[in-house]
């Protein structure tokens, strides 16, 4: 089953396409250029420099004029609703709705978005059933008033799926999954496990996985290039199967337990490009669920007294991880096994093909980064 946190960000992230729908974006160049800076620092786990970037930004936008400081407001609601921040998140929204005084359409959307993360806060349903309620008047007003086809199409469609929502807002009193023809339904990962005879017990305990991004790729081979773990596309998946590009996959835990994602770790999918990790199941073409480690503990530590390691909290030796070597020869990301062995870091592959070699590194190396630890892999059926 859908957790409520999954449900709010995949509303999030439907209704935000409504936001310019029929104008261009408010942003200016250098506005636009500082949420790509927010979202490439959220995506790393870099709060620090994150928050940094909002203070500057909420300094840019009392300085813009018309929609911009508006628009400013929500993208970085988004953001913070990613990090994982829903209080703040809700503030910025509704914030945003506030200056959005001239335009009702931008306003309605801002509006869902408050409500979305109101579902996420204690004891805020009602305050969010009467966002939805707001917006869903808003788009409604405008829909009535339009008279170019198309956009009272498209108007009267989100006045149904906004319908339905709150219908079944109100029932259930909580927030329900999106509209099932949606093309945020049809082209994200989806859920594929149902109820096949077995009892409720037997299904909660089932792998499952939370929300998460989908990345490029990963080498399991050569060094690959770097600065793959930066550009993300949205995808959400949940229990033990999921499509692909249309195109089936089983999940196996690494660890043969359950699986969760919290909300202190940020998870992405990535597709593997090589065959040093076919020993360990880890074939060219599948995917892995990667573990991101925030920054203070992807340094390797130095050796203790007696010449053994202690590796960050965030993984151990035995661990397949993804890894950053920045070096003069070469420079990239790669997968594969990490042990600890006599005061050394080494990165070993485990494939049939003879030519992956180990690498050794000093604990103290600073070209080594330990970006993330693989949890699952992805088989496709």
């Amino acid at each position: 089953m859908m957790t409520t946190e999954a449900k709010s960000i995949r509303w999030l992230r439907y209704v935000s396409r409504w936001l310019n729908k029929f104008n261009k974006s408010s942003l200016s160049d250098p506005s636009a250029l500082l949420l790509d800076r927010l979202k490439r620092e959220c995506d790393r786990q870099e709060m620090k420099k994150a928050w940094g970037i909002i203070e500057d930004l909420n300094r840019l936008s009392q300085a813009s004029e018309g929609l911009e400081p508006a628009e400013i407001c929500l993208q970085c609601g988004l953001s913070v609703a990613e990090m994982g921040n829903f209080k703040e998140a809700q503030r910025l929204f509704g914030e945003a709705s506030t200056k959005y005084t001239n335009s009702l359409h931008h306003q309605a959307v801002a509006l869902w978005m408050k409500g979305c993360m109101d579902w996420l806060l204690p004891n805020k349903e009602v305050e969010a059933i009467n966002s939805w309620r707001d917006a869903e008047k808003r788009f409604k007003g405008i829909r009535d008033k339009e008279s170019q086809k198309g956009r009272l199409d498209w108007y009267d469609v989100r006045c149904k799926e906004m319908h339905e929502a709150l219908h079944q807002a109100a029932e259930k009193y909580q927030i329900p999954p999106l509209p099932a023809e949606t093309p945020e339904n049809k082209s994200m990962l989806t859920e594929t496990a149902t109820n096949n005879g077995e009892d409720a017990e037997q299904q909660m305990h089932s792998d499952r996985i939370g929300l998460f991004s989908i990345r490029e790729s990963i080498n399991a081979g050569d060094i690959g290039p770097s600065g793959i773990l930066e550009t993300p596309i949205d995808g959400m998946v949940e229990v033990e199967q999921v499509f692909i590009e249309d195109k089936p996959f089983r999940i196996l835990s690494i660890d043969g337990h359950s699986f969760f994602r919290s909300s202190t770790h940020r998870t992405a999918v990535i597709k593997v490009s090589g065959d040093s990790m076919n020993l360990a199941n880890i074939e060219n073409g599948d995917y892995v669920l990667l573990r991101f480690l925030p920054k203070n503990t992807r340094e390797v530590t130095e050796p203790e007294e007696d010449g053994d390691i202690s590796p960050p909290a965030g993984y151990k030796s035995g661990d397949i991880v993804a890894a950053e070597i920045i070096s003069d020869e070469d420079e990239g990301i790669t997968l594969k096994r990490i042990l600890v062995r006599n005061g050394r870091i080494i990165l070993q592959p485990q494939s049939l093909n003879p030519k992956h070699i180990e690498r050794e590194f000093n604990a103290s190396d600073e070209r080594l980064f330990i970006c993330g630890v693989v949890q699952a892999i992805f088989k496709p059926l």
